[in-house]
């Protein structure tokens, strides 16, 4: 990580336990916002302006969350699913290793803009 960010890759935060956002109170969604930034400013010397959210769909973000975010100082929010993405936050995909370049290309040119989310 140390490596990457140091060639000028942007390093973002995913929370520091992973938890599902949709099922916290305003002061656990903080913590978890607040100490994965602190964790990352400690490793790396950076503080990081933007935010994955944790499994990515409407459902795992609340109005609360979002307000913790912008309280500990993220400027930009990713999640998944265009159709029901939460107002103020802005697309991701995700990739795995058994995705090969023909998927990496469709997710690249948006062909999996439209799916709707995990059920």
């Amino acid at each position: 990580v140390e490596a990457l960010a140091s060639a000028g890759v942007e390093i973002g935060s995913h929370s520091f336990t992973h938890p599902n956002f949709g099922g916290l109170s305003a002061e656990r969604a903080a913590e978890e916002l607040d100490g994965s930034r602190r964790a990352i400013a400690a490793r790396l010397g950076i503080r990081p302006d933007s935010f994955a959210i944790p499994l990515g769909q409407s459902a795992n973000w609340t109005p609360a969350a979002a307000r913790a975010a912008e309280q500990a100082g993220y400027r930009i929010v990713y999640a998944q699913a265009v159709e029901t993405r939460p107002l103020g936050t802005i697309g991701r995909s995700f990739v795995t290793h058994f995705d090969n370049d023909l998927v990496f290309g469709a997710l690249l040119n948006g062909v999996y803009d439209a799916w709707e989310e995990w059920t």
